[in-house]
């Protein structure tokens, strides 16, 4: 059945309430709602993982760039790991600045939202340190190098993203570090992740029409001065990362300098 997307996003809405009442303790309304739930799907042809899909969301970066560098997609890639989301290069069109791409974050709700936050925080924070450290290079304020000041800046941001991805997986827990009584949930977590890289993968393949979503090419990796490297390291330590950053809070000033 075809509606409009804005009726079936109403009816979804329904549906899951319906079924969040069907674990009411109370028996005869449980089984009230999880009816009412029943006819709704039938009526509107809405199946169990449409009312799941509803659940999964895109979000895009604030940041938008004729070529993306390597840097930012890695950086893209690490906070979508971290927030148990999917990255990827959208590329559009704009009829005066010409081609654009920018990182799209797919995921469980709120999870994009809080990919988003991170990436576009740490994008901010990165491209500052980098563009301090262009404007030394041309100065003549480093070692000299074998490459131009803005491949030095780009070797310094690999390697300030690399430094920061070791402070997000700090904020998730190692499996040995689960208490022994907390193992049950953490069992249960693992199988609810899985059950959303399920829907993230039906999400991505309805939304490409079961086309999936093309491989990217290997990239040649170029050899980077030393110095360029352990001052991208040197600064991606001084990213203060806290806990707060999972909430997404654009009022709490979760990553900041020291």
């Amino acid at each position: 059945m075809d509606f409009d997307p804005i009726e079936k996003e109403r009816i979804i809405r329904k549906i899951k309430h319906c079924l969040a009442l069907s674990a009411s303790a109370n028996e005869h309304e449980a089984a009230a709602a999880m009816r009412q739930a029943q006819k709704l799907m039938q009526k509107y042809r809405i199946t169990e993982i449409d009312v799941q899909l509803s659940d999964v969301n895109r979000t895009e970066g604030a940041h938008a760039k004729a070529k993306r560098p390597a840097w930012d997609k890695n950086l893209s890639a690490v906070v979508a790991k971290t927030f148990n989301c999917k990255s990827f290069n959208c590329t559009s069109w704009h009829p005066i600045i010409g081609r654009r791409n920018q990182a799209v974050f797919i995921g469980v709700t709120p999870a994009p939202e809080i990919a988003k936050y991170a990436y576009d925080t740490l994008y901010f924070k990165v491209s500052n340190a980098r563009r301090e450290y262009v404007a030394k290079a041309r100065r003549g304020e480093l070692p000299r190098g074998r490459y131009t000041p803005e491949t030095r800046g780009n070797h310094f941001a690999e390697a300030w993203v690399y430094q920061v991805h070791e402070k997000l997986l700090a904020l998730v827990p190692e499996q040995d570090d689960i208490p022994a009584q907390a193992q049950g949930q953490a069992q249960a977590l693992s199988l609810a992740e899985n059950h959303d890289n399920a829907l993230i993968e039906a999400f991505i393949h309805q939304i490409t029409e079961w086309e999936g979503v093309g491989k990217a090419r290997a990239r040649k990796t170029a050899d980077a001065n030393l110095d360029d490297l352990i001052a991208g390291f040197l600064s991606g330590s001084q990213a203060k990362i806290s806990h707060g950053l999972t909430t997404g809070a654009q009022t709490v000033p979760a990553i900041e300098a020291q």
